[in-house]
């Protein structure tokens, strides 16, 4: 029996809560990450096991998932190797909320998409919380469904997603494989103002430094953060804050250079207050009095800094918390539509379908399925 055979099979039990030996569940861990688990952080791994064995079978789509699974693996294990490859796909697909395994304030690591291996499927996250996080392309090709625009990652693209960003991606459809490197992280409150990067969806942000010399150098720190990951020291974990620090900076540095200017405070002023008001559909001229400005001079800034209109750039805001509100609550579609603003039913599914070309109760059908 292949590896992959009784991977699989040891992720079926882990998934359902039958017990597995520690050395079973470490031989695993580095199909569940999609990149290979350091030796020597296995007492890390362990440690978190009860959170990590909670958190899957946690998943709304766990139960659904066994159950197809089932006469493949009880009352005894007869599958394929290709047949592996699908079963693990679809439960790391299915793994939506993992957040209760940031227990540390920054981890990272390096994802490798392949065509046709169990690590290649499209990553769907509903909302990110609690941290930020940032991807960097190092090989080949990725997708990125940032709601208001899907963008292609080549290497040396940046990702930036802020908490509650709603966003998936996945291997360029074009290319055999993608590798990507990430770090999700709790921002100092000094750093924030290092987080304004120009935004290409509802809290996603685009970054393409074009020269050589700044793209390796932003690889060189993600390669020197992602080393670290297996020490858990204080002087290491400083280490690492220090690192993401000067990966933020050398990031500003980029978009100075590239003339990509930092984002208006004004225009900011605006994005808070149309998220905080989602509900409330706020003139552009009650908009431009909070931020003193006059109405067009407003509706120019917008659009320069966010590369969309007001009344766009809220609509998108409203269809993000929608995802959210349909993956993770009961509440009716109506109620939903409501309490983002729209009154007429019948125009808020439109709106989504325009967004993700499937109607809100489609929508949630497929999350739940």
């Amino acid at each position: 029996m292949s590896s992959l055979i009784d991977h699989a099979g040891i992720l079926y039990q882990i998934s359902s809560g039958a017990q597995v030996s520690d050395e079973a569940f470490l031989s695993c861990m580095h199909i569940l990450s999609r990149h290979n688990t350091d030796p020597e952080n296995s007492h890390q791994i362990i440690k978190l096991r009860p959170q990590i064995e909670a958190t899957l079978s946690q998943q709304k789509q766990t139960p659904q998932l066994l159950k197809k699974w089932r006469e493949h693996f009880y009352p005894q294990i007869a599958l394929n190797e290709q047949q592996a490859i699908v079963f693990i796909s679809e439960l790391l697909a299915s793994i939506e909320d993992a957040n209760d395994l940031l227990t540390q304030p920054i981890i990272a690591g390096t994802t490798v998409a392949e065509r046709g291996s169990y690590s290649d499927f499209p990553v769907y996250r509903p909302y990110q919380k609690p941290g930020w996080s940032i991807h960097i392309t190092t090989q080949g090709s990725g997708s990125y469904n940032c709601v208001r625009q899907v963008i292609n990652s080549q290497i040396g693209d940046l990702f930036l997603f802020a908490p509650n960003s709603h966003f998936d991606y996945q291997r360029n459809k074009n290319v055999s494989s993608w590798t990507h490197q990430w770090i999700m992280f709790q921002p100092l409150s000094h750093w924030l103002m290092w987080l304004q990067w120009p935004q290409v969806g509802p809290g996603i942000f685009h970054l393409q430094p074009k020269d050589e010399q700044s793209q390796s150098l932003l690889r060189k720190l993600f390669n020197e953060i992602i080393n670290l990951q297996s020490y858990q020291d204080a002087l290491t974990n400083e280490l690492r804050k220090n690192l993401v620090e000067q990966l933020l900076i050398r990031c500003q540095q980029s978009m100075i250079q590239t003339k990509t200017s930092t984002i208006d405070q004004r225009i900011q002023l605006t994005m808070d207050l149309l998220t905080k008001n989602i509900a409330q559909t706020m003139s552009i001229e009650q908009l431009a009095e909070h931020a003193k400005l006059s109405s067009s001079r407003l509706s120019t800034l917008f659009k320069q800094h966010t590369g969309t209109s007001i009344v766009k750039w809220r609509e998108e805001q409203r269809m993000s918390q929608a995802c959210q509100l349909l993956t993770y609550s009961s509440k009716p579609i109506n109620q939903i539509a409501d309490s983002l603003g729209y009154s007429d039913p019948l125009y808020f599914t439109r709106c989504f379908r325009q967004h993700f070309g499937r109607s809100p109760r489609q929508y949630r059908q497929q999350k739940i399925a």
